[in-house]
């Protein structure tokens, strides 16, 4: 039931804190308990799903689609950098958007970039390069 402005404003000023807290208290444990064990992340990226619900996909798929996207992701990717995150995988860099969630940085192959803000987002975070120890781009 939240508008598209809501729902950006839920997911940053909730969603994303909240993962990042749990995220740092991982990443303190990850440290104290395991130090050669890097803190890497697989299938990144948001998981608006609502499966069933061509109403609430309807919403989700707009708020991919919307520019403040981007700055959710790069909010949430300064957060995993500086919890001690390293590597982080994005789930999938295309993919048709649907009920099952809008997991593509991209919705398809030729989309302009100035369309795809997931994917902007996420090559301005590639291009800064790699920030830990014996990481070589």
């Amino acid at each position: 039931s939240m508008t598209t402005d809501q729902l950006i404003a839920h997911l940053s000023s909730v969603e994303i804190p909240a993962t990042l807290s749990r995220t740092s208290t991982d990443a303190a444990w990850l440290r104290a308990n395991y130090p050669n064990v890097p803190l890497v992340a697989y299938e990144g990226g948001q998981h608006l799903v609502a499966r069933g619900d061509a109403v609430a996909t309807a919403a989700f798929q707009m708020v991919n689609r919307d520019p403040r996207m981007a700055t959710l992701y790069a909010m949430f990717l300064a957060g995993w950098r500086a919890a001690g995150g390293q590597l982080f995988v994005h789930y999938a860099n295309t993919g048709r958007w649907d009920e099952w969630g809008a997991w593509g940085a991209k919705e398809y192959e030729h989309q302009p970039a100035a369309a795809a803000v997931k994917w902007e987002a996420l090559r301005a975070f590639a291009v800064q390069g790699c920030w830990w120890p014996g990481c070589a781009p």
